[in-house]
């Protein structure tokens, strides 16, 4: 059995994939087109039609031809063989099996009405093709369906009108022909109308999210091109490589049709082609020798300083020779960007595109942060043409200073240094006086010999507290001897027996034609180290966090603030000694080193780091580099102030949010925009914001005001927005829709919005905040939900009631053919002839009767034609006791009533009468033996719903066993009270008409209460 079901799984999974391939298989349209989603619901049509046709096919054909009607029996077989042609059938137009299809069951419906007494699968056959048409082609189709229906049933009805013979001619009347014939044509219309309703919700849902997808791709491309721009500079070393690759990435990332950059020439008043892609051959010339004109892109550019737009090349470009080659290669937009070094324009970055309205405020933004970027690196270009340049004039003054060395050899013994020329070995070639003395002052007597003596041995060979110095002297001798550093320094301290004396050692390389070593240079700093001494005192008393560095960036001195913000922040010990590198955030060890190397060369630099604290918030400090200087100007380090600008900082960020968002409000809008802090206070909002949250807390809200601190929002709101806005915070952009209920004074309502975080120096700083009110779109959206809905409702009730009536007309008529047949029979007495004609008129009249209810509920359906007007319960009440005021006599009714709540409906009188009559009667009729029937009345409102209660206590209902029934037509379930069991099925049918809905709840021998609410 297993294996019998997995064959049957197969066996289907092949039928359906054959199906799609055949039918399916030049469609070239995308999911989000509408007319994809037709193509698809018409191959499933297909795929499951086919087998569920077969079953019907084989009862259907032998209960035609056993009756006799053997054209339905025929046209049964050609139709299915038809629908199996175009389902399984290779090499046929998808148009031609949609007309082969929607035009057979057409003529299957035809025919069914033609030989068929009764209309109903015809009608059900005429009227799935209209819905089938809706479904398939456009809505244009379905409502032709509807009027060749209309005309198939005119066509009928002058059938029966001029008694031309026809079988349902035999059976209906002209008026029962149209009775019955326009609920087809109202329900072809009906359905025609809200089918194209639905599948225009759903073309404009398909279209919104295509429009959304392509704006979607266009950033990814722009942001791309950004990325790819970004990278080259960061990779290239001069203008041009950064010309051509730019033009290139253009093309490749950013999707544009040509790309060039110029160079404005203002001696020949034209601009200078630099790098393009794109340009066809033959055009170059064009772009190269072209002068710009006095009203062309190139001068507004050069004029004004800002970009220049045209998007639409055909309608607003002023000058004709360049809109000519615009139409020429089909140029539909096109943007002139600026680009400056030093604030000066040089050049332009042009772009040209396809479509015409290419360019919005997100591409510009987009592209004028691209020219920046090409501007910065143009300058960064030309400051290490600079630097490179200072290098070679630094050699130069270095040879210059070689040729008169030995000049100056008795200078140096004026100097205050102690000066020694190193051999590249270590060992001393020359010395000044001050040298010796200063050998002298350290123990060594006026015989020793300084020269020939291994410098680097002695330094290594340091005892005692000097032996650490001597050591980071002897390698520091060495890295300048290999080649391996350009340049050594440090500080130590040489005490005498009466003095604190302190010493600075610099070691540079020499090099001239004759010799290469090291020239070092001792030099007395007491005095300077005194000094700094009593500033260190002094500046431990301030504010401001202090540190001292040498060339080589070791820590010579720091403050006592500096050591508190690296305890504090970092949680870490500064010590002396140490590389100031060592203490740098790893991500900016790069950029500090680049900002040291600047300061030791006689730069002044500054920065702004942003440091984390504990609690979560960032502190801001401002850094200053500047050269450490001696008395002789010589830079011997660099020193560093910090400055805790956290307020100040604060303070620029609200003036930068400030102007952001007043740029942001600049045109009126009905939306809500506002940004918020990290810590939910409000920055900054437009009118419309302030004006929704006064009418919804009551209060004027201001900047500052914390959005999660108001008692009048419920709790659940509070969170739901804590968490928008946390998921913001966290570094994501969205966009999402928003519910809010009904409440006192406010309705319920939707709104679409969405949450961007703002990055400021990498960091988030806040949340901008923009909505809109999506109300009536929502509304549209449920209200077709709700006609869909509907229909599917009236469609099952329509089924239900076609069941009902031909189970009702089934009985009278086999009776009445039964009867028929006997009286044919010849041998029949007079008696028995007159007993059958007799149950024959009987039966006859019991037909008739189920007919004129048939009429009567249909008109109840479908023929609404009172306007609504205002409808007062009380009046409604009062109106149909004094209409039982002679059942009253012999059955006493107490009603009570209560419309104090609501006492109104706008709606249609004739059913509303109706519904009350019939609940009431009912509760009458049905009231328990020997007890005086009590009726409560009463309504309500509810969620904005009308609600009307009745509640009696008669003799009740079995829901268990009869609940499925209670509302049937001709349903009974008291047989001792007439009645044709109409009342209830009227009712419903008449609360649903109006938009209505009613429940029962009710207990045998405990009373009956029914719920109406109505919208």
């Amino acid at each position: 059995m297993q294996h019998l079901s997995k064959n049957y799984i197969g066996g289907w999974a092949i039928y359906k994939k054959h199906v799609q391939d055949v039918v399916l298989k030049n469609e070239t349209s995308s999911p989000g087109e509408v007319s994809y989603w037709r193509n698809a619901v018409f191959c499933n049509i297909l795929t499951y039609l086919t087998p569920l046709s077969l079953i019907a096919l084989v009862p259907s054909v032998t209960m035609a031809f056993v009756n006799g009607v053997a054209v339905i029996g025929l046209a049964d077989l050609f139709a299915f063989s038809t629908i199996v042609l175009i389902t399984i059938g290779p090499d046929i137009k998808l148009e031609i099996r949609k007309a082969i299809f929607i035009g057979i069951l057409f003529c299957l419906s035809v025919t069914l009405l033609y030989f068929l007494p009764l209309p109903a699968p015809g009608l059900l056959f005429a009227l799935a093709v209209t819905i089938l048409s809706s479904l398939i082609y456009s809505s244009k189709a379905a409502y032709l369906s509807a009027w060749a229906n209309t005309l198939v049933c005119l066509f009928f009805a002058l059938l029966i009108y001029f008694g031309m013979e026809s079988p349902i001619s035999s059976v209906y009347g002209f008026g029962s022909w149209v009775a019955i014939s326009s609920n087809l044509v109202l329900l072809s219309f009906a359905f025609s109308k809200c089918l194209d309703l639905l599948l225009a919700g759903l073309t404009t849902s398909l279209e919104e999210n295509k429009i959304s997808e392509e704006k979607l791709e266009r950033a990814n491309r722009l942001y791309q091109f950004i990325s790819q721009i970004n990278q080259t500079i960061v990779h290239v070393k001069d203008a041009n490589t950064l010309f051509r690759k730019s033009c290139d990435i253009a093309l490749e990332f950013g999707k544009y049709q040509i790309a060039w950059i110029g160079r404005f020439n203002p001696a020949e008043n034209k601009i200078d082609l630099l790098d393009s892609c794109g340009i066809p051959e033959q055009d170059i010339r064009a772009f190269t020798d072209s002068p710009y004109e006095i009203n062309g892109p190139e001068n507004y550019v050069l004029r004004t300083g800002k970009y220049f737009l045209c998007n639409d090349i055909g309608k607003t470009l002023k000058v004709k020779s360049w809109k000519h080659y615009a139409n020429k290669h089909n140029i539909g937009s096109l943007i002139v960007l600026p680009i400056k070094k030093w604030d000066n324009i040089v050049g332009t970055f042009n772009l040209y595109a396809k479509e015409r309205n290419y360019f919005d405020q997100d591409d510009i933004a987009l592209l004028k942060e691209v020219t920046g970027d090409i501007s910065f690196a143009l300058e960064m270009f030309e400051n290490a043409e600079r630097h490179q340049e200072a290098e070679i004039e630094l050699q130069k003054n270095f040879a210059e200073l070689e040729a008169v060395s030995n000049q100056q050899s008795a200078i140096l013994n004026t100097l205050p240094a102690s000066i020694a020329l190193l051999e590249n070995d270590g060992s001393i070639l020359k010395v000044n006086d001050e040298w010796i003395h200063f050998g002298k002052l350290n123990g060594l007597d006026d015989a020793y010999q300084h020269l020939g003596k291994d410098y680097i041995a002695i330094s290594e060979n340091s005892k005692g507290i000097d032996a650490e110095d001597g050591r980071r002297m002897a390698q520091g001798l060495k890295d300048i001897l290999s080649g391996t550093r350009a340049y050594f320094t440090m500080e130590y301290p040489c005490n005498s027996p009466t003095e604190k004396r302190w010493y600075k050692v610099e070691v540079r390389p020499f090099k001239s034609h004759f010799l290469t070593g090291a020239v070092v240079m001792h030099i007395d700093i007491s005095e300077r180290k005194k000094t700094e001494a009593e500033m260190l005192l002094l500046i431990n008393n301030t504010e401001e966090s202090f540190i001292l560095l040498n060339s080589e960036l070791q820590i010579v001195s720091f403050n006592n603030q500096f050591r508190n913000l690296y305890r504090k922040y970092f949680n870490l010990e500064v010590r002396k000694g140490d590389s100031i590198l060592n203490y740098v955030q790893p991500e900016r060890k790069e950029i500090a080193a680049a900002i040291y190397k600047k300061v030791l060369e006689g730069y002044v630099e500054q920065a702004e780091i942003i440091v984390p604290d504990s609690n979560n918030s960032n502190t801001y400090f401002s850094l200053k580099y500047s050269p450490a200087k001696d008395e002789s100007g010589t830079i011997f380090g660099a020193f560093v102030t910090a400055i805790d600008i956290t307020e100040k900082k604060k303070a620029e960020e609200q003036k930068e949010f400030e102007r952001r968002d007043k740029e942001a409000l600049i045109n009126s809008t009905d939306d809500f925009i506002w940004s918020i802090s990290t810590d939910y206070k409000l920055i900054a909002a437009n009118d419309a914001f302030v004006k929704e949250m006064k009418e919804f807390t009551g209060l004027e809200i201001q900047q500052g005001d914390d959005l999660m601190s108001f008692d009048m929002i419920p709790d659940e709101s509070i969170k739901n927005w804590e968490e928008l806005y946390r998921r913001a915070l966290l570094g994501e952009a969205f966009k999402t829709e928003i519910y809010t209920p009904h409440s006192s004074g406010r309705d319920e309502s939707w709104i679409e919005a969405s949450f961007n975080p703002i990055i400021v120096n990498k960091y988030i700083a806040g949340i901008a905040c923009h909505s809109r009110d999506i109300t009536k779109r929502k509304n549209a959206e449920l209200e077709r939900i709700k006609i869909t809905n509907d229909l599917l409702h009236r469609n099952r009730a329509l089924e239900q009631f076609t069941f009902i009536i031909s189970h009702n007309l089934r009985a009278p008529t086999a009776n009445i053919i039964g009867i028929s047949e006997y009286l044919q029979t010849e041998s029949l007495t007079q008696q028995e002839r007159t007993e059958f004609l007799q149950a024959l008129a009987t039966s006859a009249l019991g037909l008739d009767n189920i007919i004129k209810d048939i009429n009567y509920i249909l008109q109840v359906k479908l023929e609404v034609k009172e306007r609504k007007e205002p409808i007062s319960f009380s009046k409604l009440v009062n109106d149909i006791s004094t209409s039982y005021g002679n059942l009253n006599e012999k059955h006493p009714v107490h009603i009570q009533s209560d419309f104090s709540e609501v006492d109104e409906i706008f709606s249609f009188k004739v059913y509303m009468h109706s519904i009350f009559y019939n609940l009431i009667s009912n509760s009458i009729k049905y009231c328990r033996p020997n007890e005086q029937p009590f009726i409560e009345i009463m309504s309500k409102k509810e969620n904005g719903k009308i609600v009307l209660i009745f509640k009696d206590n008669g003799l009740g209902i079995d829901l268990k066993t009869k609940g499925h029934k209670i509302f049937g037509l001709y349903a009974r379930f008291h047989s001792h009270v007439e009645g044709k069991g109409m009342g209830l099925f009227m009712v419903k049918t008449q609360v649903e008409a109006m938009g209505g809905k009613i429940t029962v709840a009710s207990e045998p021998d405990k009373g009956t209460e029914f719920t109406i609410i109505f919208e």
